[in-house]
């Protein structure tokens, strides 16, 4: 009898354990969510007080704070943006590079200047003489240029030249004529295959009266007879629009 006692004892006490284990585990998981709690709460109201912060700041006019994204490029122009000085020396050398890839780099110079990066294509590559049509040669290198006008805003103005040997035929009554023929053609090169905005372009024509050199050899005539391509620079950029009514026979693009 005293035996069986003693084992109804000890199932009684191994109940009692597993109750306490079931508290204790109870007691954890309470202690767990309070703390959970505890965090998200304290990450509310730390959210909501740096929004009423941000609210209240752009209520009185003062900057937010942005970061700079360290990938962008700060040369590299973007449409709808006028090219910089710096941008223009990055372009020149890239179209010197591309010029010589096309094989017609001894059909262009390319200078730059107060006025903005000049690009003068020499007679005999452009147009045969007396002609304003454009040559295969030169057609290659306007496909160089004409990409990357459409890259930036900046004006351009094509001017054409000629050497001061008279001009008569049945389509052209003089150097004039020639000289403002040659600019146009470049100019609706650019609007009919790279879709320039026309405000950007100004053509115009000053015939034999701006001769680099003098047009005493033959030579000479030949560096005369050129059509210059200017991207002009920033500070240029606004007097652009009036070049072509200073001392030439110019014309607005899509006139």
């Amino acid at each position: 009898m005293s035996k069986r006692r003693h084992e109804e004892h000890e199932e009684h006490e191994n109940h009692e354990r597993w109750l306490v284990s079931y508290a204790d585990m109870m007691t954890l998981l309470f202690a767990l969510f309070v703390v959970l709690f505890a965090i998200s709460s304290l990450n509310k109201s730390k959210i909501d007080a740096f929004a009423s912060s941000m609210v209240k700041n752009k209520a009185i006019g003062q900057p937010m704070i942005t970061t700079p994204n360290p990938i962008k490029d700060p040369i590299e122009p973007k449409p709808g943006q006028p090219v910089t000085r710096a941008q223009l020396e990055k372009l020149k050398e890239e179209l010197e590079k591309a010029l010589a890839r096309a094989g017609v780099s001894k059909g262009a110079k390319i200078e730059i200047d107060a006025k903005g990066l000049e690009i003068s294509l020499t007679d005999g590559v452009l147009y045969n003489s007396g002609e304003a049509i454009l040559l295969p040669n030169g057609v290659k290198i306007l496909d160089v240029v004409g990409p990357r006008m459409r890259t930036f805003d900046n004006p351009v103005t094509v001017e054409g030249h000629t050497d001061n040997a008279p001009i008569s035929s049945d389509r052209y009554a003089d150097n004039w004529e020639l000289s403002s023929a040659r600019a146009n053609t470049v100019v609706r090169f650019f609007l009919g295959k790279y879709h320039l905005d026309p405000d950007r372009l100004t053509s115009s024509g000053f015939a034999d009266t701006r001769p680099v050199v003098p047009n005493d050899s033959d030579e000479h005539r030949a560096t005369n007879r050129r059509v210059v391509v200017t991207i002009s620079a920033p500070a240029a950029a606004g007097a652009a629009a009036d070049v072509a009514g200073t001392g030439g026979a110019g014309t607005k693009s899509g006139h």
